[in-house]
C-alpha cells in the first residue's frame, strides 16, 4: 500500500525526470525510494516544460504491482521560461473556455 509519506517523496522524485535540471533524469525501470517503487514511464517534454512518471509499488520478491500506479506530475518551474509559456498558455485556454 501506498502511504502519504510515500507519495509525497514520489512527488519530489518526479523533478529528477527533468533532463535539463539532473545530470542522469530517471527512466523507465528505474527503482527508486530505496527499491520500494519502480518507474514504469516518464514523460520529459523539452517543447512545454511538462514532466511526469509513472510508477508503482515493488514486492518483497521483486514484483511490481501494477495496480496501485501513482503519476506524479511536476509543479511550474518558474525559471524554466517553457514552463511559465504553458502555464499561462493553460490559464488562457481555461479562461476561454469559462467566457
Amino acid at each position: 500500500m501506498v502511504t502519504e509519506q510515500d507519495y509525497n517523496k514520489i512527488a519530489n522524485a518526479a523533478y529528477n525526470v527533468d533532463s535539463s535540471k539532473v545530470k542522469v533524469p530517471l527512466s523507465e525501470g528505474k527503482e527508486i525510494l530505496g527499491g520500494k517503487y519502480q518507474v514504469l514511464k516518464v514523460k520529459d517534454n523539452t517543447d512545454n516544460g511538462m514532466q511526469a512518471m509513472a510508477v508503482a509499488p515493488v514486492d518483497k520478491d521483486g514484483h511490481v504491482n501494477t495496480s496501485q500506479v501513482v503519476i506524479a506530475y511536476v509543479g511550474t518551474n518558474k525559471s524554466d521560461p517553457d514552463d511559465i509559456a504553458t502555464d499561462v498558455q493553460s490559464l488562457g485556454m481555461a479562461t476561454s473556455i469559462i467566457i
